[in-house]
C-alpha cells in the first residue's frame, strides 16, 4: 500500500502485535506497527502500522519483526472482515 500506513495479514500461527515491532523489506526498515492482534472475526493476525512511503503495492509481502523473529505480513487495503458474518453465525 503506497500510504503512510497500512493493514497488514500476518501469519496466524505468529504472536499477536503490541506495538512498536519493526517493518521492513529486503532487510531495509520501513516503519514500525502500531497496533495488532487476532482478528476473531476473520480468523488472521492483523497489524498496523506507519510505513515510510516506498514502491509499496497491494499484496507486497513484508516482514514485522514479533519477539526477535520474522514473520511475513501482506499488505491489504481493504478492511478485513466478513459481511454476512458467514464465521459468526458458523
Amino acid at each position: 500500500m503506497a500510504l503512510s500506513w497500512g493493514k497488514r495479514w500476518i501469519d496466524v500461527h505468529a504472536p499477536p502485535c503490541w506495538g512498536t515491532e519493526p517493518v521492513s523489506k529486503d532487510g531495509d526498515l520501513l516503519g514500525y506497527v502500531t497496533s495488532g492482534g487476532m482478528g476473531w472475526r476473520t480468523g488472521k493476525m492483523l497489524a498496523v502500522a506507519w510505513i515510510e512511503r516506498r514502491d509499496i503495492t497491494i499484496g507486497d509481502e513484508l516482514d514485522i519483526q514479533i519477539l526477535t523473529h520474522d514473520y511475513v505480513a501482506t499488505v491489504v487495503a481493504d478492511p478485513i472482515y466478513d459481511p454476512q458474518n458467514a464465521k459468526l453465525l458458523g
